[in-house]
């Protein structure tokens, strides 16, 4: 398959097509008497799972990847070495960022279902952080993934 045709397909198919459950959130917030701003839908911290999906996605497909030996010389090159290093430092940070992301959405939750007072401003903005640090990770993935 053609690498921009797989990296369209991943950004859509599961990048946004994966921020459905927010839309879906904000969409209801909508008929509301006092509609919520796409922004205030973050204050649960949604967007941690959501980016730790896209996360775990990306670790899969790298993991699923062909690891075939090294065998013409055209492989053997600085080219090939690049794209194995930067495949283990974007899985790396997708690793991280799945545990990251989901202690803070555990630690959000729990505040909420605790009736806690939190900074709804912090985990608009770190949540939104993550998820675009995990977009790029899983990019990088997607990227250097062998067809």
């Amino acid at each position: 398959m053609e690498k921009c045709k797989k990296i369209l397909l991943w950004l859509i198919f599961t990048v946004i097509i994966g921020l459905s459950p927010l839309a879906v959130k904000y969409a209801i917030s909508r008929a509301e008497n006092k509609p919520k701003s796409p922004w205030e839908t973050l204050k649960g911290g949604e967007l941690y799972i959501a980016g730790a999906v896209i996360a775990a996605d990306a670790i899969g497909k790298a993991l699923a990847s062909s690891n075939k030996p090294v065998t013409s010389e055209a492989t053997q090159g600085w080219i090939h070495h690049a794209k194995s290093v930067t495949k283990i430092i974007c899985v790396g940070a997708c690793c991280l960022l799945v545990l990251l992301s989901s202690a803070a959405f555990a630690q959000v939750s729990g505040k909420i279902d605790a009736g806690l007072v939190y900074n709804e401003a912090n985990i608009m903005h770190d949540s939104f952080y993550f998820y675009l640090y995990i977009v790029a990770a899983g990019f990088g993935v997607i990227l250097v993934l062998e067809d």
